[in-house]
């Protein structure tokens, strides 16, 4: 008699999903509510930014013109790359602190370089980078000590490198140079020709993520380390390649910086760091890595330069700023992020 109860409940619990179109989380037309909702989840921060959007448009509707358009698909050039670097960095449960000092080395370099030495002198920035990075990746991999320390040792060394080889003063690029740093204002339509090279650097590296073995690596180093260990992944010639890469990058946005204001400024990139590890943490790249990735940092980075150049056409008082852009970056990071991982240190 138990039995007939219980299949006459479940048959009547299955005429019910069925009356809704719903069965084991799966409509009629066959999609997955399950997974839909996973990939909302997992891809918020993109609804968060066209929201945003269009509040500070409503605002102020010179926000959606195409001249401020264009100037934000310029400031998100530099930051693209950093946090490029700074995604697979993060993938494999590091950090890396340096990444603003070696831009602005890499900045002065190419500055400093461009009179004697023409295209070359960026080339000669392209590997400062790489070798900074690759440096901070031996010594962190080498020695053991946790990347937060290494890398925090090696800005201190490049940040003294840059105002050493600067003389502390910003080194102008001199107007007879100036087809070195023209392109930089080039645009294709409103699209500027920095973001179109930072996107299709993020092109490269996102077919690097998820196609390579080198992407699967990244992500089992920060899942599970000692596993991934165990089946036979060179992890640490992974970890210095990543810190290498990370350099590159680093380097590239320095160029950047320079084309953009026609100087090498040894502080220029300091800001940066903190602005690329926000963005790609607001993405939903975990800290403790093995989980996030390209395609969210992209999100991260736009709700980033969006809050900043929203705040400056709405009118925000200078002063105002930083605190606006702490506390939205809280609420967005809370919002954003999954909270029943609890294992948030960085190795």
């Amino acid at each position: 008699m138990e039995t007939l109860t219980v299949n006459a409940t479940t048959g009547a619990a299955a005429d019910a999903a069925g009356g809704t179109g719903i069965s084991n989380g799966t409509t009629k037309s066959g999609i997955n509510i399950n997974k839909v909702i996973k990939v909302v989840k997992e891809y918020i921060s993109y609804p968060v930014a066209i929201a945003l959007f269009i509040i500070i448009a409503v605002i102020n509707p010179m926000f959606a013109s195409a001249n401020n358009l264009s100037n934000i698909l310029s400031d998100m050039s530099a930051l693209l790359l950093l946090s490029i670097g700074v995604t697979f960095v993060l993938l494999i449960g590091s950090i890396d602190l340096s990444i603003g000092a070696m831009s602005s080395c890499a900045c002065v370099i190419f500055a400093m370089t461009i009179p004697n030495m023409g295209w070359m002198g960026l080339i000669l920035a392209l590997l400062f980078g790489t070798a900074a990075g690759l440096v901070s990746g031996v010594i962190y991999v080498k020695t053991k000590i946790p990347s937060f320390i290494t890398t925090f040792g090696t800005m201190s060394v490049w940040q003294s490198l840059a105002l050493i080889i600067s003389k502390g003063a910003p080194q102008q690029i001199s107007g007879h140079y100036r087809e070195y740093v023209i392109w930089f204002r080039d645009k294709i339509g409103i699209i500027p020709v920095p973001f179109i090279i930072a996107a299709v650097v993020f092109i490269i590296f996102l077919v690097i993520e998820k196609k390579t073995k080198f992407g699967r690596t990244l992500y089992a180093i920060g899942g599970n380390e000692s596993t991934a260990r165990t089946v036979g992944m060179n992890i640490d010639a992974t970890k210095i390649a990543v810190f290498g890469l990370m350099g590159l990058l680093s380097a590239l946005a320095g160029i950047f910086f320079a084309c953009n204001m026609r100087s090498g400024i040894p502080t220029v990139g300091e800001p940066f760091t903190l602005s690329a590890i926000a963005a790609v943490a607001l993405g939903g790249t975990s800290l403790s890595g093995g989980k996030g990735g390209l395609l969210r940092s992209f999100a991260g980075v736009l709700l980033v330069i969006l809050i900043q150049n929203g705040m400056n056409v709405i009118g925000v008082g200078v002063f105002w700023q930083k605190i606006t852009f702490g506390a939205i970056i809280l609420i967005a990071i809370f919002v954003t992020t999954d909270r029943k991982q609890r294992d948030l240190v960085v190795k």
